[in-house]
């Protein structure tokens, strides 16, 4: 349920297969939301950050049936997630036709946190700025690919615009 002690604080509102999510506080932190009009009712979709410290989903966008957004579960920093809008969260090796979110990539592994965003949707391709630290920060794309008949989530670096560990820092998308 949405904080009902004080308020929710709905952000990054995004429609998505015909439900409004956004990131609200309740007792388990900021966490990704639903509300649809079909039954009127507001509910949790995942509780990334365990407990109630918050994930603080935003940057939600809807692109190629996938819901996407930034987040951070404690262990990975900001990193790239997904979802098809079902309630609960999936292992990220899982493929598309688990129902769930997911870790899209941990692409700064470790703590650090490769801060996904400016995202732009292009033909069913989600484009991105996210840092990595090999190459600093970078375009980036995620979709799901047909990949000998399974649906299977991509996610990679478009390229190294500014070679070696400077970045080309890509805004405004």
């Amino acid at each position: 349920a949405v904080n009902s002690a004080s308020h929710s604080d709905p952000q990054h509102l995004c429609v998505f297969d015909g439900a409004l999510f956004f990131g609200a506080s309740s007792q388990y932190g900021r966490e990704l939301h639903r509300f649809s009009k079909e039954d009127g009712v507001m509910r949790l979709v995942v509780d990334i950050r365990r407990g109630p410290d918050s994930s603080d989903p935003r940057h939600l966008t809807s692109c190629g049936g996938v819901l996407w957004f930034t987040a951070n579960d404690g262990l990975r920093g900001d990193e790239l997630y997904a979802s098809d809008g079902a309630l609960g969260y999936l292992d990220p090796v899982i493929q598309r036709g688990e129902a769930g979110t997911r870790l899209a990539k941990d692409i700064r592994p470790g703590k650090g946190s490769s801060s996904p965003d400016h995202f732009v949707c292009l033909n069913n391709v989600l484009l991105f700025a996210a840092t990595d630290d090999v190459n600093g920060r970078e375009l980036w794309r995620a979709a799901w690919s047909d990949l000998t008949g399974s649906s299977t989530l991509s996610v990679s670096r478009v390229a190294d615009v500014h070679q070696g560990h400077g970045s080309s820092s890509p805004e405004y998308l």
